[in-house]
């Protein structure tokens, strides 16, 4: 070949290697995880083909006082371990007792540091699950301002851990929510940098778009914040105490679920991490009215499982 040729190669070559090959679109950067109570979901043959490295667990924060819920997160540990998959560990809002009065900072901080240094090969903790929801005792103003505390004191216990510092349901009260926490916090404001989203309102909903609103807020205080769908996906079936609010639909979670993933794409620059919930299902079970799961309990998949395993293709794990 003449060598005046070669600079025009070369540069044909590096137009090739600018983009990807046909078919090949580049993945999505989101990672993708799930949440599910279920230490059974890592041995399952339909979880093991979704090739999930990230699962979420919600876990009292006073659950060093109860042996049982202690014996259930090491047995989800454990399972969690043999398939190499990293845990997040959600603090959650309900004590031993019942007692739905939110624990004071030092009380909040005993207990969580014994959990802390119990489960020492988890290094991402999330400080109170969906804080702002009315079945959790920090859901007024005045817990979010707790809340901001508790976070602060996590961080004391677990140096170096990655720390979901506050997660919100996608209600009504999300910016005076937001608001106060981070006036709480004050010049320590720019230390709570991953904000968890419950975007259920959104993904099952139409014409919502509580995920923006929720970004737009908590960047004001904290622009450098990213976000982690710690709880999302499709609802099968959901029912209040005094009406059924999504009647049994395997076809509408499975719309729902393609609906999560666009979107996370949507706000990708800020949005990092999806955790759909959950992995089994109830058969629309109504003593229990909540039903999100991907799995029938015959072990059957529904179709928003495969929903989710064709939209996983373009994102990370």
């Amino acid at each position: 070949m003449p060598l005046k040729s070669m600079p025009a190669l070369l540069a044909a070559v590096a137009v090739l290697l600018a983009f990807p090959a046909s078919g090949a679109a580049a993945k999505t950067n989101i990672a993708v995880g799930i949440g599910d109570q279920s230490a059974d979901m890592f041995d399952n043959a339909n979880f093991r083909a979704l090739k999930i490295k990230k699962a979420r667990y919600f876990i009292s924060w006073n659950a060093i006082d109860d042996p049982g819920k202690l014996a259930a997160a090491d047995a989800w540990l454990a399972g969690a371990r043999r398939a190499g998959v990293r845990a997040l560990f959600h603090l959650d809002g309900l004590d031993i007792a019942g007692n739905t009065r939110p624990p004071s900072v030092s009380q909040y901080r005993t207990k969580v540091r014994a959990l802390v240094r119990r489960y020492r090969a988890v290094r991402e903790w999330g400080v109170w699950n969906e804080g702002n929801s009315k079945t959790q005792p920090v859901y007024k103003l005045s817990g979010a301002r707790r809340t901001a505390q508790y976070f602060l004191a996590l961080r004391s216990v677990c140096r170096g851990c990655t720390i979901v510092a506050l997660d919100l349901l996608d209600a009504g009260n999300t910016k005076s929510y937001i608001n106060a926490f981070y006036g709480k916090l004050g010049r320590k404001k720019r230390l709570a940098k991953i904000v968890g989203i419950h975007n259920y309102g959104d993904t099952n909903r139409a014409g919502r778009n509580n995920t923006k609103t929720i970004i737009n807020a908590v960047r004001r205080h904290n622009r450098r914040a990213q976000f982690w769908a710690t709880e999302t996906g499709g609802l099968a079936y959901f029912a209040t105490a005094t009406r059924t609010a999504f009647p049994c639909n395997e076809g509408r979670q499975a719309r729902a679920v393609a609906k999560m993933f666009r979107i996370a794409r949507k706000y990708r620059r800020y949005i990092k991490r999806l955790y759909p919930y959950n992995f089994f299902g109830t058969d629309c079970d109504n003593n229990l009215r909540f039903d999100a799961g991907l799995i029938r309990r015959d072990g059957s998949k529904r179709p928003a499982y495969n929903t989710l395993r064709r939209a996983m293709r373009n994102f990370r794990r």
